[in-house]
Formats: structure tokens, sequence, C-alpha cells
């Protein structure tokens, strides 16, 4: 007997497609029972990951189980990428038994429905968190916020230290040592404006020394009271313009 619902080994989910311009894409290479099944992921440009975006689902021929198509509600450029999977939830909602006697399509259907739900939770599986053989399963805590840093905790993986906290500490621990870089070019610089300066005072000092050296060998050995001949001027000098009065007078 020919089974009506053919189902191949497939991961029942598209790769990551992007926009051509228009808002209607597929149909897919596998085939759903219920437009209900489908999910539609989208990652807009500039956006790190994919979020479920609404998108109208339709079968291509209308048959229980069919190709489809998604359209969104605005057309996508080659900026967007988008996924399109099916993420069928197992029920049972028809019975494969017809009066007393088993009815085969019925039968079929039912089967291809179960395979594909389990194709689809070893795809979801694949993706999930894993450990090694002789590892402990790990639990996902529900709390962690955007940007924290996973670490273990017990059986648990929780959130830690946010990286744009970490981010922060590492600019400022930069900027700290770039200041203290230039905090200690500028001490160098004002003690060698010190040293300078020191330098130029003790030269001072030595000129001043030499000077007064000077005036004291100039004036050794003249005694208070004796006239001297100094010789005399051979031009004609006026030293001053009048006269002066007497000392006691001024």
């Amino acid at each position: 007997m020919t089974n009506p619902y053919p189902l191949p080994r497939a991961i029942r989910q598209t790769g990551i497609l992007t926009g051509n311009g228009g808002s209607t894409y597929g149909p897919f290479d596998f085939k759903i029972f219920d437009i209900d099944d489908v999910q539609v992921w989208m990652r807009p440009p500039n956006v790190e990951g994919f979020s479920l975006a609404d998108a109208l689902v339709e079968k291509v021929g209308g048959l229980p189980f069919d190709y489809f198509t998604v359209t969104f509600s605005a057309i996508l450029q080659d900026t967007t990428s988008f996924v399109v999977a099916s993420a069928r939830v197992a029920s049972r909602d028809a019975g494969v038994m017809g009066g007393t006697r088993i009815n085969p399509d019925a039968l079929e259907k039912e089967f291809s429905k179960i395979a594909a739900t389990q194709q689809e939770q070893s795809r979801d599986i694949g993706r999930s968190l894993k450990v090694d053989f002789d590892g402990t399963a790990l639990v996902v805590s529900g709390d962690i916020a955007d940007g924290e840093l996973l670490k273990k905790q017990g059986g648990r993986l929780v959130g830690g230290t946010n990286a744009d906290d970490i981010e922060a500490a590492t600019d400022l621990a930069v900027a700290s040592a770039a200041a203290a870089s230039a905090s200690q070019a500028a001490t160098a610089l004002s003690a060698s404006a010190a040293g300078n300066s020191a330098s130029a005072a003790a030269a001072s000092q030595a000129q001043a020394q030499i000077l007064v050296d000077m005036a004291t060998a100039g004036y050794a050995g003249f005694e208070p009271g004796t006239f001297y001949d100094l010789g005399r001027l051979a031009d004609d000098l006026t030293l001053f313009p009048g006269d002066l009065g007497r000392l006691a007078d001024l």
C-alpha cells in the first residue's frame, strides 16, 4: 500500500533566508498538516538575534498535508533575514476507526503526524544545551538579565557580572592609567623646571659673589682721610653743572 502522507528525513525548517524586495515567500521544501504549525523567525538589520514574527500562512493546494507560503505585512529587503520552521504540538484530534475497522488513510495520517513531531523535536534538541557524556545535567536560570555573563552555580547556570559593567570598568581603568601616566610626565617636567630654577639661582649667587669680590678688590688699600694722586683728566670734563654747596648743607 502506498503511503498517502510520505515524510522524508528532514529537520522541517529552512536555512537562514533573506528578503528579496517582496512580501510573499515559498513554497518551501517541507509540508505541513496545519497552518498553525508554522513559525516564522525574523532578524531585522542591525539586530543580533531572531524573534518571532507575524506572517500569513497559506497552503498551496489545500491538501491535508501540503506545501505552503508565508506572507509578511510589509516587503522585506535583503538586509532582513528570516527562518521558517514547523513546530507542531502533538495532538489526537481524529480517530482511525471506521465502524469496526481501522481506516488506513486516517492511520497513515496519524503516523505521519507523529513522525513529523519527532523530527521537529530532534531538530530542537540539537539546538539545546548539551553536556559531556560524563557530565551532570545543568538547569538554566530563567531570570538571567540581558548582558549578564553565565556562571555555574551548583547544577545551575545563572547570571553573573553584566558585560556592560565589565566594559565600563575596563574603560575606566584605561582612562585612569592614562591620567596616571600624564601626571607622572607632569611631575617629571616640574622636577626638571625646579632643577633649572635651582641652577639659575646658583648661577646668580655666584655672579653676585663675583661682583662683591670685584668691589672689595677695587677698594682694598684705601685709607680713610688720606689723599691719593689718581692722575688727571686729559679732557675738559664737567662733573657737575653747578655749585653743589657744602656737605653740611646737604
